[in-house]
């Protein structure tokens, strides 16, 4: 190490290279790894937002048919809003989840009151 007339340290041309290569390596790495936290966010968010998306399919499939029982007349309506009432009941737990631990494919297919 050389020091300067006024007393300041001066460095060699290698070592500023050498410290140079140290602070872009130090940034790179710095980089990559909050590209990587990016990344994994956005998975998270991804994997969310397909869950939601699912849960509002259903809500909507719900309430067009409930539309669709409010629209008929007599004996049809309530029988219709019974069959939904029975369908609901049966697997509400698994739409509440959308079968989040459940194998893939769709809900259980023990029917209502099996006991199973």
């Amino acid at each position: 190490m050389q020091f300067t007339l006024d007393g300041r340290l001066r460095r060699s041309k290698v070592h500023r290279k050498r410290d140079a290569s140290y602070l872009t390596t130090g940034a790179g790495v710095m980089s990559e790894f909050i590209a990587a936290v990016f990344f994994y966010l956005y998975n998270q968010t991804i994997t969310k937002m397909g869950a939601y998306h699912n849960r509002l399919v259903v809500t909507q499939n719900v309430s067009l048919a409930l539309k669709i029982a409010d629209s008929l007349e007599g004996h049809a309506r309530a029988d219709a809003h019974r069959m939904l009432v029975d369908r609901l009941s049966a697997n509400v737990n698994w739409l509440l989840t959308q079968g989040e631990g459940q194998p893939t494919g769709g809900p259980p297919t023990t029917p209502p009151g099996s006991g199973a």
